[in-house]
């Protein structure tokens, strides 16, 4: 949740009705904005509101602009007839970078004996907000494997789509059982 901190001042020469609504078109659905409308706020008087915009963990990486208008309901608050947008405040988020990965196996078990080659498809997803690299090892845990383990690929570079989703892509990791295991 971004909160942003809003002053609405009447510039006017009467006192007045107003109110805060969000534009149309706006980049995030959830706009919140407290106490958004007062009464017979007077000549040159100020109110502070706020504004809590939720950004959805799915939400690309950049620069999004969100408007909130300043709207003087004019004599009378009870028809939008005299309703006169006044000003706009436009705010702007920056959504940041996110990482995730998922990774999984077709199998998760095979049976072999020693010198038996056994291979396993990997599913490889970025679960991130943009685009990113993903490093593969094999010996991260175990630098004393022998090369016994070996992935089609150490790298890949996953992006995401046009609906927000990350990108998935295969990866074969095949193993020898070392002839001398026991």
């Amino acid at each position: 949740v971004v909160r942003f901190n809003i002053t609405l001042e009447n510039r006017g020469t009467v006192v007045d009705n107003s109110k805060l609504e969000k534009a149309n078109n706006q980049p995030f659905s959830n706009i919140k904005i407290n106490n958004a409308s007062i009464a017979n706020l007077g000549i040159s008087a100020k109110r502070s509101f706020w504004a809590n915009i939720t950004v959805p963990d799915d939400k690309e990486v950049g620069t999004y602009f969100v408007t909130i208008n300043a709207i003087s309901e004019g004599p009378s608050a009870s028809t939008d007839d005299d309703d006169i947008i006044v000003d706009t405040i436009d705010m702007e988020i920056e959504v940041l970078q996110t990482y995730g990965v998922s990774a999984y196996a077709t199998d998760s078990m095979e049976t072999a004996k020693p010198g038996d080659e056994v291979g396993y498809e990997l599913t490889i997803k970025n679960e991130g907000n943009g685009e990113d690299d993903f490093k593969l090892d094999t010996n991260a845990s175990d630098p004393n494997n022998d090369d016994w383990a070996e992935l089609s690929t150490g790298q890949v570079k996953l992006a995401i789509d046009s609906e927000g989703d990350g990108e998935e892509t295969k990866v074969l990791l095949n193993i020898t059982v070392p002839s001398d295991a026991a």
